[in-house]
């Protein structure tokens, strides 16, 4: 009941703005639904994107968007390619059938297009396989807001990301911890096949920002015994200042499975 309260409220407001007349009833979702999809094809572009940002609150009720959403990616504007990533992110899993068209996005001239596309690929998680050759173009892109979220992604896809093991211990360089932080994820999901990155998740151990270093610590984990050199590390961080750290340091020592 109450999520259908929610709904309701936010196909009003979302009525208001584009001038639509919809039902409020939770029997004519599908009336509302084809509002919202009438206003992601309406010629006034702040139309298009009022829509698409409704539609982001909304989330997976309004799943039956996304085909429009999906066109709303090549919006001649921006601002509306931007909003309909973002309602793409909202779908999580539902918007598998999106990632040919995000994968394009990520190649978008607007980072703040690539961003959200970056991250609804990150929602749509392992289905969004096909496009690992791309997030590894997007670690490399001059927006540090992108390259977070494709390493992200990149750690929501899991083992298949492996093609990225070289380029994510690239980003563990990153002058931005926010994107050290989530390549450290990204190789932790990845396993064993991280093993190339051993000696600088070593080196992150002693990160400026306890985040990394936790994650580092993770990351040193979950490859398992082939990172057995971390262990003098880890043990350091056993007297890390940051409870997390050390706690991620002991798991780490444990999957390692040495005593060293």
């Amino acid at each position: 009941m109450k999520k259908n309260i929610v709904f309701t409220t936010l196909i009003i407001l979302a009525s208001i703005s584009f001038g639509l007349t919809v039902s409020t009833s939770s029997a004519s979702d599908q009336q509302s639904i084809s509002a919202l999809n009438q206003a992601l094809s309406s010629y006034e572009w702040k139309e298009r994107q009022q829509a698409a940002d409704a539609i982001s609150k909304i989330g997976v009720e309004a799943k039956e968007t996304i085909p429009c959403l999906i066109n709303c990616l090549t919006d001649e504007e921006w601002h509306v390619r931007k909003a309909a990533a973002n309602a793409l992110v909202s779908m999580k899993s539902e918007a598998k059938q999106a990632v040919p068209s995000l994968i394009d996005a990520l190649g978008d001239e607007e980072w703040h297009v690539r961003k959200p596309a970056a991250y609804a690929l990150a929602a749509i998680g392992p289905a969004s396989i096909p496009a690992v050759t791309a997030l590894i173009v997007a670690l490399g892109d001059y927006e540090w807001h992108v390259r977070k979220p494709a390493a992200c992604a990149l750690a929501a896809i899991g083992p298949a990301s492996i093609p990225a093991v070289t380029a994510l211990i690239n980003t563990l360089s990153d002058y931005e911890w926010h994107v050290r932080k989530p390549s450290c994820d990204a190789l932790a999901a990845i396993g064993p096949a991280s093993k190339p990155a051993v000696p600088k998740l070593i080196t992150l151990l002693n990160d400026e920002e306890w985040m990394v270093r936790a994650s580092a610590a993770l990351a040193l984990g979950a490859i398992g015994p082939d990172a057995a050199s971390a262990i003098p590390a880890l043990k350091e961080k056993l007297k890390d200042y940051e409870e997390q750290v050390r706690d991620a340091a002991v798991n780490a020592i444990k999957k390692i499975g040495h005593t060293q």
